[in-house]
């Protein structure tokens, strides 16, 4: 696969871009051949297009393109999911409760909120403020930060993977909202089949979040689709039962997290009683979903 990187890295996910040479191969190296045969005529494009824009195959010359700060933005959200999650759900009682911010939290409140105002702009995206956490810096292993960037490289192959699905499975459905099942279905059955069990919990976390980040755009922009694409939050929840053990409290407790936490910004009610697993509650949120118009 041929990488594109814009000429220009003067921007905050710029130091990290070279991580992303053999990314496919990188995330799911027991397929390494496999990948190497897939992708030997595609061309992975980063655009230092500065408005979010997540990826999509060109079909002519099998070009898969997007933007910089697409990647910003999953990196923004990698870190604030991550410390919320550690600070509110990890070990808790899943009561889906709804999440209320704190001093201890205050980057990630205002990475979240940058995130939101790139996804929801109709124009040019606004650059990371300099007193932020940026994938620019140097970080501890297992930091918050260190860990948002490997969630971000994650989440882009997890996006290529679905991408390189629409070249593999081309014409062999007839229409497009089961073309795109099929393709998340490759995806995840990519990443997640004859996984290692050392590898599972990170890369679930990760397709966990690139699923959520259409359910959050759905959340704010009242649209979940379901014409041309399957309604988002089946994505999320009908892909992840096919792979995640329903006893799994840290991936079914991460998606929480992370719905909880744009519900709550919208100031939509969610249910507060006690569940015996996080899973249990999923049900009850995507019932909610169908409510918001």
């Amino acid at each position: 696969m041929i990488i594109q990187y814009p000429v220009n890295r003067n921007f905050p996910c710029g130091p990290i871009l070279e991580s992303f040479d053999n990314i496919l191969e990188r995330a799911v190296p027991e397929r390494k051949e496999e990948i190497e045969k897939l992708i030997s005529s595609i061309t992975f494009e980063i655009t230092d297009n500065p408005k979010f824009k997540l990826w999509e195959i060109l079909p002519f010359p099998n070009l898969i393109t997007g933007s910089r700060k697409a990647i910003e933005v999953i990196w923004a959200l990698s870190y604030a999911y991550w410390e919320i999650y550690q600070k509110y759900i990890c070990g808790a009682t899943s009561l889906g409760q709804s999440i209320f911010f704190d001093k201890d939290v205050d980057d990630s409140k205002r990475l979240l909120s940058w995130a939101l105002e790139n996804i929801q702009s109709e124009y040019d995206g606004i650059e990371l403020p300099p007193n932020l956490p940026s994938p620019a810096n140097n970080y501890e292993p297992e930091s918050s930060a260190h860990m948002a960037i490997e969630f971000t490289q994650m989440i882009t192959a997890f996006y290529l993977f679905h991408e390189l699905g629409h070249i593999v499975l081309k014409g062999q459905c007839s229409e497009q909202i089961d073309e795109e099942k099929a393709c998340d279905k490759y995806a995840i059955d990519f990443m997640l089949s004859n996984c290692p069990s050392n590898c599972f919990t990170k890369r679930a976390l990760s397709i966990s979040v690139g699923f959520s980040l259409l359910n959050v755009i759905g959340i704010h922009e009242k649209y979940f689709n379901g014409i041309t694409h399957p309604f988002t939050y089946d994505r999320l929840i009908d892909n992840l039962e096919n792979y995640v053990d329903k006893n799994d409290d840290i991936v079914w407790g991460y998606v929480i997290a992370i719905l909880s936490l744009h519900l709550t910004n919208q100031n939509i009610a969610q249910p507060t009683k006690e569940f015996e697993r996080f899973y249990d509650c999923i049900e009850e949120y995507k019932n909610i979903f169908k409510t918001i118009t």
